[in-house]
């Protein structure tokens, strides 16, 4: 995934195994070059805690740099914001995933 802020300050970084298997099935069912996504999750202290993978199904293509476009991100967000009400629990966009045919 992108997200690398709890490694670079010596913290850990939790993925869910439903977040995994989202991530997996998508990379394996994408018929593009390439499957991309957001995860979602919470950080506490130095532990970010991923437990949710959002597909980016049918998505516009990647900016230049690859990174995401910005009505990309603010869907992610509103999901989270979403994901936050209905769990009561705090949500947000920690990173994002990318598998490619290419390597």
């Amino acid at each position: 995934g992108g997200s690398s802020a709890a490694s670079e300050v010596g913290g850990r970084i939790l993925l869910s195994e439903a977040a995994f298997h989202t991530c997996i099935a998508h990379a394996l069912a994408e018929e593009a070059d390439e499957a991309r996504g957001l995860l979602l999750g919470d950080a506490s202290g130095k532990e970010l805690r991923l437990w949710a993978a959002v597909p980016l199904l049918g998505s516009p293509e990647p900016t230049a740099s690859g990174s995401f476009r910005p009505e990309q991100l603010a869907e992610g967000a509103q999901l989270a914001s979403r994901l936050s009400d209905e769990l009561g629990h705090d949500s947000m966009v920690l990173g994002w995933y990318r598998a490619s045919r290419d390597g």
